[in-house]
């Protein structure tokens, strides 16, 4: 008996032109990153049992609409990775390097239609391999994380609507090779995190963690005549995540108090820096690979709790603070 493994599969991804109409999947294809893998795949065709009088048995199947779920992990690395945004903000606004996702920062930049795209996995089986295409993928959220001594990882949490007997295949021949990431890995030693103090943006600590998730609640559409989605929607981006850092002022707390009286922010939010709007800024900036970037700049950022540990015997102090964003954007500072 032969057990397969990793070693004989790969996972590429390409953005549709048409929602659930499968672009062509090669080795210029995309991937999502370093150490790519699939965390979770399911496919469900919501079977609804049918029972008759006279009996407690069910008599029949019926089956209603189709729908799957992809989860998929990566390392973010300085090249390749920020495609993933696409699926949420659609294309860049260069379409190049630099890369900008969207094109500015502030409410009412972001698209307000998602962007499918199409998941291709294989597995070599001998002298055969399996494929299946996930078509009609829309991407529920996208979530990048990083801590002291760790990565910056990324995940991928998407619905597909549609996939067929026929892209779902067992043949004879080889895979498509996985094609490698060109990018180097960004790490916590890449990153700053920094909070406008009204002016500037300032760093407040030394970070120990730091996470943020894009959700944008997209959801598949059906019709009438078919079990697979026809199209998609998205209600509203929530822009979230969390970071701890050394305590060492009160200016982060204070803002949390001033939250609940009159002399607060009228939006709630804290003040921008001199340019206006900006609020937060994480940057993970790599010496390698000719100095390219990745910054992702936040606007309307509200910090509704405050957490303090460590306020104990030869242990050191840390803040902990939960954030939410109005509006973010992705960008390379350097091609």
């Amino acid at each position: 008996m032969v057990t397969y493994t990793g070693a004989q599969s790969n996972l590429y991804y390409a953005y549709e032109t048409t929602f659930g109409t499968a672009p062509t999947i090669n080795t210029s294809s995309n991937v999502f990153g370093l150490n790519g893998r699939v965390t979770s795949l399911s496919l469900t065709t919501n079977r609804i049992d049918i029972n008759k009088l006279g009996q407690i048995e069910p008599t029949a199947y019926a089956y209603g609409q189709q729908t799957g779920r992809l989860g998929v992990g990566f390392i973010f690395d300085t090249r390749t990775s920020h495609r993933i945004f696409e699926g949420i903000y659609a294309a860049d606004a260069s379409n190049s390097s630099p890369f900008h996702y969207p094109a500015t920062l502030g409410q009412g930049q972001t698209s307000p239609e998602t962007k499918s795209f199409t998941t291709q996995v294989q597995l070599q089986t001998g002298g055969n391999k399996i494929t299946r295409q996930l078509l009609g993928c829309i991407t529920n959220s996208i979530s990048l994380s990083t801590s002291i001594g760790e990565p910056v990882n990324g995940t991928l949490d998407a619905t597909f609507g549609k996939e067929v007997a026929s892209s779902t295949a067992v043949s004879s021949g080889d895979i498509i090779a996985q094609t490698g990431v060109t990018g180097d890995p960004l790490t916590f030693a890449h990153g700053t995190f920094k909070v406008s103090d009204g002016t500037n943006l300032v760093t407040i600590g030394e970070i120990q963690s730091v996470d943020v998730t894009w959700n944008q609640n997209a959801e598949l559409l059906y019709q009438l005549g078919s079990h697979h989605a026809a199209d998609k929607f998205r209600r509203v981006l929530d822009i979230t995540g969390r970071f701890q850092t050394t305590w060492k002022d009160v200016s982060l707390l204070t803002h949390v108090l001033n939250q609940a009286v009159d002399a607060a922010e009228t939006d709630g939010s804290i003040d921008p820096d001199s340019a206006g709007n900006v609020g937060a800024s994480l940057t993970f900036a790599h010496a390698g690979d000719s100095g390219k970037t990745m910054t992702i700049e936040f606007e309307g950022v509200s910090f509704g709790e405050h957490s303090v540990t460590g306020l104990e015997p030869v242990q050191p102090v840390f803040e902990e603070l939960p954030f939410k964003a109005r509006s973010a954007k992705i960008a390379s500072i350097t091609a």
